[in-house]
């Protein structure tokens, strides 16, 4: 089973480490299966941050990263992605964020005393974009697909990260802030919850659980926290009340 190692790291009082941490859990967002796309998100996104860093002390404005031989490939790969704002990592964003609300949405239905089915979590997803599918277009004016299928191939990608997607979601409604990557000690109890929600439920006898515990990432036994113990009430109160 995947496991956020550098969970262990985390230091509350040390903003560049909580920094680092927040990077690193993006890119396992991201790319929750694709070590090395990982790798070139961290090294990217950690050099830009020193940089940022060392020309704010020095008094100068931020430009552009700059590399080295050792970095220079994963840079322009990754500057070349971010530039690209309908491209590749929004379109990442888009499915792991969808991959969240899947997961959201069937442990809220479970909550309320139904049968936690992903079609139905499908249907409910689908229902707003379909509503507004004339606004929700990309860079080249195409309609940005939720139907069910597609849900689907987002949560076949991101399903090891949907309880980190769904926290995600949620924290801003939770909290107030979009702090949730840099505030591991809040962010990762919500996850937490989700990935257990989903380790341990299933839709019905005879199914796979929600979430493979094999698959799923998790962090270390040495990162400790405080555990939600019941169902958080922001799991309801973002939950559309619209039946189908």
């Amino acid at each position: 089973m995947p496991v956020l190692d550098f969970l262990s790291d985390y230091k509350p009082d040390d903003h560049s480490i909580t920094e680092n941490i927040g990077i690193k859990l993006n890119a396992v967002m991201l790319y929750p299966t694709d070590f090395q796309r990982r790798e070139e998100y961290i090294i990217f996104n950690t050099t830009r941050q020193a940089q940022i860093h060392a020309r704010r002390k020095r008094g100068e404005p931020f430009a552009t990263i700059t590399g080295n031989p050792e970095t220079d490939i994963s840079i322009s790969r990754l500057v070349d992605m971010q530039r690209n704002d309908g491209g590749e990592l929004s379109s990442r964003i888009h499915a792991g964020s969808i991959a969240g609300r899947r997961l959201h949405y069937v442990s809220a239905i479970q909550a309320s005393g139904e049968r936690g089915s992903f079609n139905t979590a499908d249907k409910l997803i689908h229902k707003p974009y379909a509503r507004n599918s004339e606004k929700l277009k990309d860079q080249e004016g195409q309609i940005i697909a939720t139907a069910p299928a597609k849900i689907k191939d987002a949560w076949n990608i991101f399903h090891p990260v949907a309880h980190l997607w769904a926290a995600f979601n949620l924290y801003p409604g939770l909290y107030g802030d979009e702090s949730a990557l840099n505030n591991p000690k809040r962010f990762i109890p919500l996850a937490e919850w989700f990935r257990e929600f989903g380790e341990n439920n299933m839709p019905g006898k005879g199914y796979d659980t929600y979430l493979n515990p094999e698959s799923t990432w998790r962090p270390p036994e040495s990162f400790h926290f405080d555990k939600l113990t019941d169902t958080p009430p922001i799991i309801l109160w973002a939950f559309p009340t619209d039946k189908l």
